[in-house]
């Protein structure tokens, strides 16, 4: 028999902002119905997935999984675009810290410069987005990751007037 495994989300468990995943495994044949879906925890079906409730997309806040580009992105096709890596952290005294938020926001913005890229918002706006994403998801700490690429349009190498879109995505990350 074939085995499907769907992925489903528990939301009780963990922080709000964090889901702890679940699978159902289906197993069934094309000789009869499929039997009973078993719940397994993620460690023992070995998925594993990113969930949260917001991500930032050209300016505005939009739920995790109405985030969509489309398949002929130039950057998809051709590995044209920028990003940061930024870690935010739970202090002591029950605030965050975003570590070296401007520095990351301005070579963010140096990088899409030397690779011909106008980012369409202001280092205030993206900065402003990366408050709000973690915000959004009910982090304290975390991971962001501020991305900038070049949308869908023109093909090959030139991307003529294709947009040049962002996106935020703010997520829990433990130690590594």
């Amino acid at each position: 028999p074939a085995a499907f495994v769907i992925p489903v989300l528990e939301w009780g468990h963990f922080p709000q902002a964090v889901r702890r995943k679940l699978v159902l495994e289906i197993a069934g044949g094309t000789g009869g119905p499929a039997s009973a879906p078993r719940v397994v925890s993620v460690a023992e079906s070995g998925y594993d997935c990113l969930v949260g409730e917001k991500i930032w997309l050209d300016g505005e806040l939009v739920d995790w999984d109405a985030a969509r580009v489309h398949v002929l992105t130039h950057t998809l096709h051709y590995g044209l675009g920028v990003f940061e890596g930024i870690r935010c952290y739970a202090t002591d005294d029950g605030r965050s810290a975003i570590f070296r938020l401007p520095e990351h926001v301005r070579r963010l913005f140096d990088s899409a410069r030397i690779n011909l890229m106008e980012i369409p918002f202001s280092e205030e706006q993206i900065t402003r987005g990366i408050v709000e994403s973690l915000r959004a998801n009910s982090l304290r700490e975390g991971y962001v990751r501020p991305i900038a690429f070049i949308g869908d349009g023109m093909m090959g190498l030139n991307p003529g007037d294709n947009p040049i879109r962002v996106a935020i995505i703010a997520y829990p990350w433990g130690a590594y």
